[in-house]
């Protein structure tokens, strides 16, 4: 399915994302570059809408709601359900538990407590992880690359969810720091 990646973003605009504040940019230009990041590491069109829309239903760090989780179906027909779920899921995340799980090597257990429906699999683990490298860096990217060797066995342990090019990022990213 090939989505006109204007129609999300015309949401976006339309809900007042290229107004709200989101650090020192943007919530549409935050969204835009972690979509633009999962894009360079050559994941598929689903993620890449996902992450143009990883926070629309708030997060516990971002908790404004820019749709209600109730009309999951209006973001389904914008994305997809696939690009969808992932944002489901990952608005859900609670950031310390998602470390946890996946330095125990329990993320699917972790991801499937809180999915309401699916059926959690590597794929939408490793899509979820891509997805949190991605917002990850590009909230952090402009400060120092110390910040991430405080996560340095975390990122050790995503590296297996990752794909080559987040893993080839990753690296050099770490090297830095």
């Amino acid at each position: 399915m090939v989505i006109d990646k204007r129609l999300p973003i015309a949401f976006l605009t339309s809900v007042g994302a290229a107004e709200l504040s989101h650090g020192n940019k943007t919530l549409l230009q935050h969204l835009q570059g972690v979509a633009n990041i999962l894009a360079s590491w050559q994941c598929s069109e689903a993620l890449v809408l996902a992450g143009l829309m990883h926070s629309v239903y708030g997060t516990k760090r971002f908790s404004t709601k820019i749709q209600a989780p109730e009309n999951r179906h209006e973001i389904k027909a914008l994305i997809g359900d696939e690009a969808e779920e992932i944002v489901y899921l990952f608005c859900k995340l609670e950031s310390a538990d998602f470390e946890l799980a996946v330095r125990g090597n329990a993320l699917e257990d972790y991801l499937q407590s809180l999915s309401d429906s699916s059926v959690v699999n590597d794929s939408l683990s490793k899509a979820i992880s891509l997805l949190y490298l991605a917002n990850w860096i590009e909230q952090q990217f402009k400060n120092t690359p110390r910040r991430a060797m405080k996560k340095k066995t975390f990122f050790t342990a995503l590296k297996r969810y990752l794909n080559l090019q987040a893993n080839a990022f990753l690296d050099t990213y770490m090297a830095t720091a």
